[in-house]
Order: C-alpha cells, then structure tokens, then sequence
C-alpha cells in the first residue's frame, strides 16, 4: 500500500514490511521486481511501484514493471498464490500504458509517428477492454484516445459510458469530471455545469472531492452567476482551506466587482494567500502579473510573467499551450509597457503561433504596428482578434478609431496586407452593431458607430448618435443618484457625531459631578491615576472613533461630473442640420459651446481651431434658421481670428448672392480665393456666381481652371459645372442651324455626366445632368428613367440629399407627355424644398403647366408672385399679360346656356384684365431697352418686338369689341333676372298653397284625434258609472236575500182558480231570471226552474203575457210585472248601446248586457221552472220565490218609492187569497205592478222605431 510518500510491502509469513521511499526509487527497476516477486507482493503494489516510476519521468521504468506485471506467467501465479484473477490489476497496467502512448502522441509532431503511438494505445484498450468492457478505466483511456485524435463527438461518449460504469466495483467519480471538463472545453458551460450537479448529487458529502465544487464556480463564474460562484469557492475553501485554485476563482471575482477599489484590493488579498498556498501556481503567478501591470509595476510584471512561462512548461500536454500563451503575451505586455516594443512583438508573435484563438496576443500585434505607422497590418490583426472573440470591446474600439483614417487616406501607412476597405468598414460595423445591442449603455460605442457611419449612412449615424447622447444622459443621472446616496451617508455621518459629542458632554458632566462628590467626601483617587482610569480610556476610544470618521470623510473624493465630449454635441448637430432639423442642430450646438466654457473656465484650454469650428457652425445654423445679422457677426469675427478660415469668406459670399448683392458676393469669394490660392471651394462659388450671371465664359475659365488644380480633391464637381455651362449655352431657338448647334453642346454635356458616372456611379448629380442632357436630346423616356431613379434616391436618404433640380426636370419630363396633373404636382414639391421658396423660374415653369391645363387663375397667381419676386424679369410680365388676355379671350368665347348669371360678371372681369394686359403689352413694348440690364449681364430684355405688335393689336381690336358684348350681356341679364323674378313668385305662391294644405289637413286630423279622445273619455266615464250603479244594486240583493221577512213560509199556501196561481209564479220567475241573468250563475243555480246543463227556453210574450186567469187582479200584476222586466232590460240595452256609440271601448259592457237581452225563453221551458218555484214555495222550506222576488223588485229605477206604490196597488187588488200568504203575494205583485207601470211610461215615451234602432224588433231578439 501507498502511505506518506511511501510505499509498504509485507514480508511473506513475517509480521513486518519494507518501505520503499517514492523518492528514493532505485535507478534499476529490477532491484524493485526482486523485491515484490520474492515477497510475494500483489499485483496493486507492483502497479504503485510503476506509477512512481512514470510521476518521476522514468518511463524505462514504468515500461519494465510493465512488462513483467502484464506476462501471462505472472499472472498465473498471482492467480495461483492468491487464488483469483488480477483483471483490474492488468487493466489499471494496459490503460497506463495506453495513456502514456496519448501523451507521446501528442508531443509528436510528424504525423506518421503520431499515428503509430495512437495505433498502440487504441490496441492497449482494446485489450482491456477484453478483460473487463464494463471497466471505468477502460472507457475514460479510450476517450482520452478519441481527444489526442481530435474526435470529441466519441470522446464525450466514452466519458459519458465512463460515468455509468464503476471503478473496481466502486462508484467513482472521476467519469463525471472528465465529461464536464470536456464540456467546459468546448464552451459549453451550462452542459458542463449540469455534469457536475450531477455528480455532488450522486457523491455529495466526504466522498465528493473539492474538483467538483470548482468545476461548478467555474461554469457559474462563465454563465455571470457570480454569486453561485462565490458561494461555491466559499464551500471548496470549507472542505479544503488549502486550495488555492478557490482562492484564485474568488480574487477573479472581487476583480469584476462594481467597486473597482475594493474589488482589486480584495482581489490582491486573495491572490497573495493563493500564492502562499501555492507558490508555482501558474494561473496564480500569471493574474498577479496581469495586476502589476493594471497598478504599472511593469518589471514585477515580467518576473512573474517569466515564473508562468517555467511553471506552464511543466504542465501537462493537453493544458500547457494555453497556459504558455497566456505567460507570453503577460511578458510581451511587460516588454510594451518598459518601452521594449521589438521584443514585445516578438513575444507577441510566439503567443499567437501557440494559440491561434487568443485575442490578446493580436490585441498587441495591432498595437505594435500602429506604433509603426502599418495601419492596415493593425486592422487585420484586430479582425483577426474579433474573429477570435466577437464582443472584444478593445480591439472593436480601436478598429473603429481606425478605419475612418483608413478610409480617408485610402489604406493609409506604409506596407501590409491591403484589404477591402468597404467590406472592413461593412465587417466593423456589423460587429458595433452586434456590441451596442448587448451594451446598449456604452456610449463609446455608440458614438464610434456614428462616425463609421456618418459618410455613407447619414440617418443610421444619425440614430447612432442619438443613442450615444442618451446613453450619456444615464450616466449623468447615476452619478447624481451617487452624490446622492453619498449626500446622506455624510449626513448619518455627521448626525452620529453629534449624538457621540452630546452623549460625551453628559459624560463628562457626570463625571466632573463625581469627582467633586469624591473630593467633598475626601476619597484617595491615588491609585486611580497610577493606571489611568477606565473613563479616561473610554475617552480615547471614543476621540479615536471621532478622528476616524472625520478621517474617513476626508479621504472619500468628491464624485466627478460626467461630461459629454462637445465633439458628440457638435456631430449630432451637423447630422440634424443635413436632416433639415436646423432647431434640433442648434440647441445640440449650444450646450457643446456651453460646455466648453464651463471647462475654459475650469482651467480647460480648449484648442483655437475647435472653439473656431464651433463658432462657425453656430453662425451656420443661425443663418440656416433666418437670422443673418447674428451668423454674418458670428462669421466676421472667426475671421478675426483666423483670417485664414475660408469658409466663413465662402459664407458670406453665399448670404450676399441670397440678398441679390452679386458685386458683394463676387468679393468675398475674390477674397477667398486671395487668401488662399486655388481654393476648390471658393472655384466652385465663383462658377456659380458668374452663371447665375449668364456669363458662362467666366464661368467656363474658372470650372476650368478647377479641374486643372492637381492638388484639389474636387475635380469631380469641376466637371459636373463644365457640363453645366454646355446645357446652359446651349441655343434655343430650334432653326435648322441653331438646332444642330444645340444638339452638339447637348452631347458633349453628356459625354462629361457619363465620364462623371463612370469614375463615381453613384454621384446623383451627375445622373441628374445626365438626364437632362437626354431630355433636350429628345429621349424623354430614359431621361424620365434616370429622374425617377434619383429621385427614389432622395426619398430614401430620410432628407439628407436634397436635389430639386431632378425634381424640376421630372415635372418638365410630365409637361412634355402633356401629363398636367403629376407636373403640377412636382413642381410645387420642388418649390417646397429650395431653400428660397416661390423660386421665380419655377413658378413659371407652374404657371405654364397651369395655364396648359386651363387653369387661368391659378397660373395668374404664380406669375404675379413670381413678378414679386424677380421685377427685372420681363418674360415673367409678358407671360402674366398672356395669361390675362387668354383668359379674357376665353371668358367671351364661352358658350353658356341662356340665363347664365355669372355671364355679366366674367365679361366685366375679362374686360379689365384685357385693358390690364394691354396696358402690360404696350409697357412691353415702350421700354424694352433698359440701362440697369446691363448690371446683369444683359442688354435687352430678351422680348420679340414682333410679338409685342401682335398682342397689342389683338387686344386693341378685342377691347373695341367687348362694349357691344358688355351691353349684350346687361341686357340678357335684366331679362334673366325679370324670368327668375315671375318663376320665384310661382314658386313662393305654390309654396304658400302647399303649407296652407299642410295646415288644413294637421288641423282636421287635429280634431278628429280630439273627438275621438272625448269620445273614449265619456265612453270610459259611463262605463265605469254603469259599474258603479251594478255593484251597489248587487251589494243591495245580497243583503235583501240574506236578511228579507219571509224566510219560511207560516202555512200553507192555497191555490187560485183558474190558473191564477201559475201566472203570478210565472211573474216571478221572469223577475228571478232577470236577475239571474245580471248577476251571473249562482243566482241561476238557485233558481229551480232551470236545470244543470239545459238551454235557457226562449220567452213567449204572447204567451205568458196573456196567460190563464179570468179579470184576476193578480194576473195582471203578473202580466204587468213580465212588461216591466222587458222595459227594464231595454233600458239597460240602450244606455250599453249608447255608452258603445261614445266609445268602442265600452264594448265589454254591451257584452255584459247580452245575457239580459236574450232572456226571454218558451212556454215549456218557463212551465217547467214556474212548477219548480211552486213546489218549492208549497213546501215551505228556503223561500227561494220570496228572495227572486224581492230581486226583482230591486231592479226598478225608481227604487223604494216605485216599491211602495206597487205594495199598495196590491193590497187593494189582492184580497180574498189567503192571510197566511196575503203579505208575501202582495209584495210581489206590488213590485211587478211598479215594474208594469214603469215600463208603460218609458213605452209612451219612446216610439217603437226607436227600440228597434237600438235593440233591433222583438222578432229578431
């Protein structure tokens, strides 16, 4: 066994061992296989003993051991003498074997021997694998096999298949940790991290090594988890206070702290304990080299750098390159800093050779070749460096320093590679972009995507710089957010001061209030002032604390401003102005001015040549935003600075020739051109100056001598202004010799646009020139091409390129193809985008297309502002006199339908615009010479004399003319008006009639609602006084059957002769049925003569009128009373009938009555009910006759007073039948005389016509 650097053979049937010391191995391995082959040592031991020999280097060693363990004799007798099979012994000896192979395969360099050691490994494990394929050994030396091949797909399969298997029958862990390290390789630190998770899950407690919890920080550290990270270095530093691979994760930690000064102190702490624990620690001798440099300790640096050079070409193969290339470029980076830029480069060129994908190294390649001036060397080792590490925030930023140098001088520096410049500046603007999405706070970046940006993409430079200011706006608000918090740290501060000092005053009160105590009782303090006194001690904590915070708020320094570079502000101003925003440009412009005066005045010195640009740029604003005399000031006084400064000479000549001052104009720019010889710049303004003059000649000289100038860089416009004056001289009149003079100019005005295009395809001036050369060549549909072309350009430059000129020749391209409307269109398009608007030659170039398409008025518009604009201009005055007589001639050419009332007015108006242009025409014609033409350039005015003649006549014989048309006119006129007159009052009359009909027919519908609503109203109020009446009749039955006199009969009733009887029962029972029929089925029930289920039987008048007795007085009241039912049901069927006629809502009550009307039934039916009541009446039991009866007499109109006359009548016609019944017949009777007699008087007095209106005639009833 292995014990302390030991390792311990028993001696065979002896309780004793020998040792043998690891680092006192025998030179000979033979010595050593005596000694374990005669003591019969395991075959483990045998494999520890060969190990020590391959730790050591001694490869003969390990292969001489080797050998004899892996014999087929040795193995049998281990077998024999142990009595079981040494498999994992001989498989721990076949993937050693195997493993040293890997390693000498990779130091190779040829590759055949390189093939050959992989051959003889691949055949070790293969053997073991025959012994055991289920061996963890097996699996992680043929993945190491798969790595040294550069086939990591099988090697991550074979750790994977490593970490299922067991070592020896354990569970080890080792599997785990090759997979994970594997992923961590490949940057894959999420997989790498979930391998070891897994593995603590699986090993968590003492059996889980500390690699583990490393290999966690490490994925967390990558994945920006720096808390998890830190937590686990804690953990590893707990198992292990030794590592010092934990104490190097935790110092790279506390460097990436917010707080950069407590980050590196901490950061040095950590890495000073790592070296004590480990002084030949490479990853910790190359970081403390790495922070000597950061704290520019360069010579401590190099020491250290070189200590990681030795300790990296002890390691391992597989991690020594990384670690060698790292050391290097710390060295080279020590050798730059001391100045030693040969040897840096040197080292430099080693690192990157060791390790290709290391962007450090290239980092300083770049440098040293930009210290050599080969800027294009340098721009491809930072390529290189970016490929390496995309998000290289030092390499991107200085690539974008120097590629606008590189595109600016074509390459720049002497010597190197070369390149495509536009597919660098392509690349390099990819990568800003890609670095600005993830840091979208890094203001830098920003701002050096807008200068990469800003010549070919002025709107993205534009954003670009937009972010930046934002950005800038941030971390101005952070750092408020610091003084802040650092504002009320001070203040707890000082408020904890206080409270210590009133708490030290109470003390020391109290303590001067004891001492007097002690001094008044006399006390010996003696021996407290040998030692001092606990108060005293307290005392000095407590100045001790006090002086700390006061130290402590002395030494936190103040928190600086954060400025935005005044080189920002002013880009973004001049990106604003190109975009039209001139108020956006100039307040950008202010603050930068404000700026750089606050920093003058902090002791700043700003550059002449900076304030000068911000001076003019300002002024160029102003003069942008109208105020002249301030940008003419601002201008005169940059020149009294630096007389030399050309442009402020240039602007001013361009504010002149605005203000129409050409004499003033031509000055400056002579001034310019004095100061500064061949200036391009002032060439171009004073071409210019001379065409807007129509002296192309100068003009020509001076383009020419513009293109000529070797030195300028603006030959490109030269050209361009030399095709200018061809177009411009050309000749217009279009007569056989001038047209071909014409066309020749044309065509050599297009051959100098296309040599323009061929060196400089995309210049839109140029292509617009060129266009306008095809149009007066006749070929209007390229030229309308090439117009659209550059016009989509323009559209798409988000306002940075603004040409009207292309936008003026699409409109002529329009006019030519008799398109109006889209001429129209342009032209007022171009007249928005001059930057002098209503532009004079192209409000006529609007008028004529106006005035094609018949719009007069609108065209007379355009040329009077364009006469307001440009009084010198006689063309624009004859055209406004065309304008105006053609629309005079037209008005009275019209033809109009008869009575057209505008006719009178327009002839007027055409009148006095004829004279108008007449008076225009003769002005024309009377003063064509004029002497102040000649200030422009121009003796006459450019007009034919001919055509004067010919209008001025034409409009003489027109005015003769239009009197008789004027009074033609008047007089259709006042006859128009006269018809209009009569056919307005026809119109008025009808309109009267009609509204007079409207208010008939409103009004009798008026009234017809009204009856129809009183009539509903007395309707309703009938009917609800009909109800009224039949609740209290009802009300008074019910109380006449509930408690009348004859309840019982006293004897028995005799009967009559003669059938006196049945007539005075048949009385009553047409009383009973009356009432019954008002007063719904239960009274019907209660009478006997109808059954359950029969029809009611029709009434016979004649019948029962007349019925059986002979003079009995008794008969006749019985007659008299069925009379008296009838007239009463009639009366109630008239007043329903005439509560109908008032209302159809009383319908419900002549429905009600319906029952009474046809009440009358035959003789059979009624004999049969008359013999009921009389049985019933006979047997005395109920009086049911006696209460139908009393019913019946309680339906007489005339109530109590009609009662007692027909009571009366009766007694006195009545006697003879009986005392016992005497009162009862007489009261019915009574009741049916009142009855009879009240209906004889309704009978005379209503005819018997009247009754059949109402009810119809008793034979329909």
């Amino acid at each position: 066994m292995v014990q302390h650097d030991r390792i311990y053979v028993p001696v065979v049937d002896a309780n004793e061992v020998v040792a043998i010391d690891l680092s006192q191995l025998p030179e000979s391995p033979e010595e050593l296989l005596d000694l374990l082959v005669s003591e019969a040592a395991p075959l483990s031991t045998w494999f520890d003993c060969a190990r020590a020999y391959l730790q050591q280097g001694r490869i003969d060693g390990f292969d001489h051991i080797y050998e004899t363990a892996t014999s087929d004799e040795t193995a049998v007798e281990v077998e024999r003498y142990f009595g079981q099979k040494p498999t994992y012994e001989r498989i721990q000896f076949f993937t050693a074997r195997a493993a040293v192979l890997i390693a000498q395969a990779r130091e190779e360099k040829t590759a055949d021997a390189k093939t050959r050691l992989l051959s003889e490994a691949r055949k070790l494990i293969t053997q073991a694998s025959t012994l055991d394929q289920n061996e963890q050994l097996v699996h992680l030396t043929s993945g190491l096999h798969s790595m040294a091949r550069g086939d990591l797909q099988n090697a991550s399969r074979d750790f994977k298949r490593a970490s299922t298997c067991r070592n020896n029958g354990k569970a080890n862990v080792v599997g785990y940790l090759a997979v994970a390290g594997l992923a961590y390789a490949q940057q894959q630190y999420k997989e790498a991290l979930s391998y070891y998770r897994a593995a603590l899950r699986e090993f968590h407690g003492p059996a889980c090594p500390a690699e583990v919890r490393l290999g966690i920080a490490a994925c967390a550290f990558k994945l920006g988890d720096l808390a998890t990270a830190r937590a686990a270095y804690k953990r590893v530093l707990q198992l292990d206070p030794d590592c010092a691979d934990a104490y190097l994760g935790l110092a790279l930690l506390a460097a990436s702290d917010a707080n950069v000064q407590q980050g590196l102190a901490d950061c040095l702490r950590n890495l000073l304990t790592a070296y004590q624990l480990d002084p030949g620690h490479v990853g910790v001798l190359a970081h403390l080299a790495h922070y000597c440099l950061l704290q520019g300790e360069a010579a401590k640096a190099e020491a250290l750098a070189r200590a990681a050079l030795e300790g990296a070409e002890a390691l391992p193969p597989g991690s020594a390159e990384a670690a060698r290339a790292e050391a290097l470029t710390l060295l080279a980076r020590a050798y730059h800093a001391q100045g030693r830029v040969d040897e840096a480069r040197a080292e430099y060129a080693k690192a990157c050779a060791l390790d290709k994908r290391s962007p450090l190294p290239r980092l300083g390649m770049a440098q040293g070749y930009c210290a050599a001036g080969q800027l294009v060397n340098a721009a491809s080792e930072l390529e290189e460096a970016l490929k390496a590490a995309p998000g290289f925030y030092d390499a991107l930023k200085i690539l974008g320093q120097l590629l606008p140098a590189l595109t600016r001088d074509g390459g720049g520096g002497g010597g190197g590679r070369g390149g495509d410049g536009g597919g660098r500046l392509s690349a390099t603007v990819a990568l800003l972009r890609e670095a600005t999405a993830k840091q979208p706070g890094d203001y830098v970046m920003w701002e050096m995507l807008g200068e990469l940006l800003a010549p070919s993409d002025p709107a993205g430079a534009l954003a670009a710089y937009k972010k930046a200011l934002e950005a800038h706006t941030a971390a101005q608000a952070e750092v408020e957010k610091q003084r802040g918090a650092a504002a009320e740290a001070a203040a707890a501060r000082r408020s904890a001061g206080g409270e210590r000092a009133a708490a030290r005053a109470a003390k020391k009160a109290a303590k001067e209030a004891a001492k007097k105590e002690k001094a008044e009782r006399g006390d010996d303090d003696d021996m407290d002032n040998l030692f001092g006194s606990e108060d005293e001690d307290e005392e000095e904590e407590e100045d001790g604390g006090e002086a700390q915070d006061d130290t402590q708020a002395e030494e936190e320094p103040p928190i600086p401003d954060h400025v935005i570079p005044d080189r920002l502000l002013n880009n973004a101003a001049v990106l604003h102005y190109r975009s039209g925003d001139v108020s956006a440009a100039l307040a950008l412009l202010q603050r930068a001015l404000q700026i750089m005066n606050r920093a003058e005045a902090a002791g700043g010195v700003p550059s002449a040549m900076h304030r000068a640009t911000l001076n003019f740029n300002q002024a160029r604003l102003m003069e942008a935003a109208g105020e002249y005399k301030q940008a003419e000031q601002l201008y005169k006084d940059v020149l009294a600075e630096h007389p030399t400064y050309i442009d402020c000479r240039l602007r001013l000549a361009c504010m002149a020739r605005a203000r129409g001052d050409h004499p003033e104009a031509l000055r400056h720019a002579q001034s310019a051109l004095d100061a500064e010889g061949g200036h391009a710049d002032a060439l171009a303004l004073l071409s210019q100056l001379h065409m807007e003059r129509r002296d192309y000649e100068a003009a020509g000289k001076v383009l020419i001598q513009l293109i000529q100038d070797s030195g300028s860089k603006r030959d490109v416009y030269g050209r361009i202004g030399y095709a200018n004056t061809y177009l411009y001289t050309a000749p217009k009149d279009r007569r056989e010799g001038s047209a071909k003079k014409a066309e020749s100019r044309f065509s050599k005005a297009l051959d100098e646009y296309r040599s323009v295009l061929d060196s400089e395809p995309r210049n839109v001036w140029a292509a617009n020139g060129c266009g306008a050369a095809l149009a007066e060549l006749g070929y209007l549909d390229a030229a309308q091409s090439i117009f659209s072309e550059v016009y989509a350009s323009m559209a798409l430059s988000d306002g940075f390129l603004t040409i009207p000129d292309v936008l003026i020749n699409l409109a002529n391209c329009h006019l030519a193809r008799q398109d109006y409307q889209d001429a129209v269109h342009l032209y007022r398009t171009a007249l928005d985008k001059l930057d002098h608007k209503h532009h004079p030659q192209v409000l006529l170039y609007l008028a004529r297309a106006l005035y094609d398409s018949n719009k007069l008025a609108e065209a007379q518009a355009c040329l009077k502002k364009a006469i307001h604009l440009a009084p010198t201009d006689y063309k624009l005055r004859f055209n406004f006199a065309l304008t105006m007589q053609e629309w005079a001639v037209r008005t009275f050419r019209k033809e109009r339908p008869p009575g057209d009332p505008t006719k009178l007015q327009e002839f007027q108006r055409a009148e006095l615009l004829l004279k108008e242009a007449h008076r225009h025409y003769e002005h024309l014609k009377a003063h064509r010479h004029y002497e102040h033409l000649k200030v422009l350039g121009r003796e006459r005015s450019g007009l034919d004399e001919v055509k004067l003649n010919a209008h001025v006549s034409f409009c003489a014989a027109q005015l003769q003319k239009t009197p008789d048309l004027l009074d033609a006119a008047v007089k259709e006129d006042y006859e128009a008006r006269l018809r209009r007159h009569e056919q307005s009052k026809i119109r008025e009359a009808a309109e009267a009639e009609r509204r007079a009909e409207d208010l008939r027919r409103q009004a009798a519908d008026e009234e017809a609602r009204a009856k129809k609503e009183a009539m509903a109203r007395a309707a309703q109020e009938k009917l609800e006084m009909r109800k009224a009446e039949w609740r209290q009749q009802a009300d008074l039955i019910a109380e006449m059957e509930g408690g009348g006199p004859g309840g019982e009969g006293k004897g028995k009733r005799r009967r009559g002769e003669g059938g006196g009887k049945k007539r005075k029962d048949k009385g009553r029972k047409g009383a009973r049925e009356e009432v019954g029929d008002l007063f719904g089925d239960e009274e019907e029930e209660a009478a006997g003569g109808t059954g359950e289920g029969s029809e009611e039987p029709e009434f016979d008048e004649a019948k029962h009128g007349g019925g059986g007795g002979s003079g009995d007085e008794e008969g006749e009241g019985a007659r008299g009373g069925a009379s008296g039912a009838k007239r009463k049901r009639q009366r109630l069927r008239a007043a329903a009938a005439a509560a109908a006629d008032d209302d159809g809502g009383a319908d419900a009550a002549a429905a009600e009555l319906e029952d009474v009307e046809d009440q009358p039934a035959d003789g059979g039916g009624d004999e049969a009910a008359l013999e009921d009541g009389e049985d019933g009446v006979g047997g005395g039991g109920t009086g049911t006759g006696r209460r139908a009866r009393r019913a019946a007499a309680a339906l007489d109109d005339d109530e109590e007073e009609d009662a007692g006359a027909g009571a009366a009548g009766a007694e006195n016609g009545g006697g003879g039948e009986g005392e016992g019944m005497e009162g009862v017949e007489g009261e019915a009777g009574g009741d049916v005389g009142a009855g009879a007699e009240a209906g004889a008087a309704e009978a005379a007095g209503n005819p018997q016509d009247l009754h059949r209106d109402l009810f119809g005639d008793e034979d329909e009833d």
